[in-house]
């Protein structure tokens, strides 16, 4: 009997666990470098960024977007998208692909990536 309720509990958990990777993730990581028009990296600051997730890799339909502020360290930066505004459960599996733009200090980083 303790080994029938060992399996159905290690089945049920394998369920749960499928449901959850099939939503798709709640964070990621995105690392990048802001550089200046000439090709320098940026000052080291904090600047405002926009995040979003668009269909294609131009124009097209907005998907998720956030705004937030970067720390810049010879204009790299780290992000944890998903931080400031939830990604939509799904957002991966409903869509054929993907595309992250990022806008900082007003200017879009181009081109966009998928």
């Amino acid at each position: 009997m303790n080994r029938l309720i060992t399996i159905c509990m290690i089945v049920l958990c394998l369920l749960f666990a499928g449901s959850a990777f099939a939503a798709g993730p709640t964070l990621m990581s995105y690392q990048g470098q802001v550089l200046t028009a000439g090709g320098a990296p940026v000052a080291n600051g904090v600047y405002p960024a926009v995040f979003s997730f668009y269909q294609t890799p131009v124009a097209g339909l907005l998907l998720w977007t956030e705004s937030g502020s970067i720390t810049t360290t010879a204009g790299l930066f780290t992000h944890n998208l998903g931080s400031i505004s939830a990604i939509p459960a799904g957002l991966f599996a409903t869509n054929s692909s993907v595309w992250l733009e990022v806008s900082v200090n007003g200017q879009i980083q181009a081109p966009r990536t998928q």
